[in-house]
């Protein structure tokens, strides 16, 4: 799948009834998470991933736990229930993904990613430390 959500390989829906075909659009969260564990994920990540499901499995023995994310993103973005430890959640788990995908790639990825910055004057902007020169930060992670 690309950054925008363009399909850009068939893949089985967590449901395994249905799946995404290639030019398609894939916004569920539930179904990304579902995709990179199955078809990215390393055996250690797997494991850090299957330790957090547990974790989540706890608060609803009757839902995936990716299934679950999924209806509490979609309950707080649209309103119709507020979760305050969502965003926290969340976090938590897109910092154990990234940080078990670039583990290896650490200092490179990052001296690219300083190397996209502009650094700001801070004698002429003191509450600015650097702004982005890209528009797209998530193209700039993508294309490392």
């Amino acid at each position: 799948m690309s950054p925008d959500g363009t399909v850009i390989k068939h893949f089985k829906k967590l449901n395994q009834k249905c799946e995404y075909k290639v030019g398609g659009r894939c916004s569920n969260v539930g179904e990304m998470l579902h995709l990179h564990y199955e078809h990215v994920a390393s055996p250690e990540l797997k494991m850090s991933i299957d330790s957090f499901r547990a974790h989540i499995e706890t608060l609803d023995k009757n839902r995936i736990p990716f299934k679950m994310i999924f209806f509490w993103r979609n309950d707080t973005l649209h309103g119709s229930a507020s979760y305050p430890t969502i965003a926290g959640t969340l976090f938590n788990l897109c910092l154990l993904i990234t940080l078990h995908e670039f583990k290896d790639q650490y200092e490179k990825r990052r001296d690219l990613i300083v190397e996209r910055f502009d650094w700001v004057d801070t004698s002429v902007f003191p509450d600015a430390f650097y702004t982005i020169r890209h528009n797209n930060f998530m193209k700039i992670l993508y294309n490392l």
